[in-house]
């Protein structure tokens, strides 16, 4: 069917009939021919053609690189990321447990601190305790300190006769130092209720004018407040003082400073 519609209505003489009888005959032949008829740029595009083949190949194997290298890049910024997240995450710890452990060392501190001025005030109390004669010589002659087990026998007493209420009683108890003398203006027995601390406060005094009118109310004696301080006061505690009857008293004993 080609060779009808190559060589329809060529004669047998036809020159070009006879150049494709010469070009089926032998193949270089044809290749002569087509150098001759076609331009050279036409014939390299195989070549061409072969090259863009293997630059899109380059070109593919380079996107392919920079595409896993970018996965690769990725990848470790997400771990960058991560270990940098944990890092914070245990920097938000690590600042948590810090002021915890501030907060035990100031709650260990503030106890110990307690600790410690109960015991100095204990040492306080004791020291006038020691010193009742001159603690109260401007106020009391020749001061003796009660016996207290006296001083509680009579409170059980009262509590059991209902003449003080518990919490009275529980109160009563707490007295730092109970000294017996005659008081030095009217020459009167009295009971000395004495509070004793390193400072004292408005609790300090309203406690001993309390206690001192429990035990007036227990042991029928007369009772009299006094307040014991080894710092100063304010005045406003001074006037709190005078409206409640209770005489402070500053006794300094070298050691014990004000906090």
């Amino acid at each position: 069917m080609t060779t009808e519609l190559t060589e329809q209505g060529l004669s047998p003489e036809s020159i070009a009939r006879q150049l494709v009888s010469e070009i089926r005959a032998d193949p270089r032949v044809r290749e002569l021919v087509l150098r001759e008829l076609l331009t050279e740029d036409f014939l390299q595009l195989p070549e061409a053609f072969q090259r863009l083949v293997e630059r899109l190949d380059e070109l593919t194997n380079q996107v392919n690189r920079l595409a896993e290298e970018n996965r690769e890049s990725r990848e470790s910024t997400n771990r960058r990321l991560d270990s940098l997240e944990q890092g914070q995450q245990q920097l938000v710890e690590g600042q948590q447990q810090l002021a915890e452990g501030q907060q035990q060392l100031a709650d260990t501190a503030q106890r110990l601190s307690g600790q410690v001025g109960n015991l100095r005030g204990g040492s306080y109390e004791t020291r006038c305790t020691e010193d009742i004669e001159l603690v109260l010589v401007d106020y009391v002659d020749k001061p003796v300190l009660a016996n207290r087990n006296d001083i509680r026998a009579a409170l059980v007493q009262a509590r059991r006769n209902g003449v003080i209420s518990r919490a009275q009683f529980d109160r009563a108890r707490m007295i730092d130092i109970i000294a017996a003398g005659a008081e030095l203006d009217s020459g009167r027995s009295i009971l000395a209720i004495v509070e004793a601390s390193i400072t004292i406060n408005e609790y300090d005094v309203s406690a001993a004018q309390e206690r001192a009118a429990i035990l007036l109310d227990v042991t029928g004696q007369d009772t009299r407040p006094f307040c014991v301080a080894n710092a100063h006061w304010s005045d406003a505690l001074a006037d709190a003082a005078d409206q409640l009857g209770v005489t402070l008293i500053r006794y300094e004993i070298p050691g014990f400073d004000f906090e």
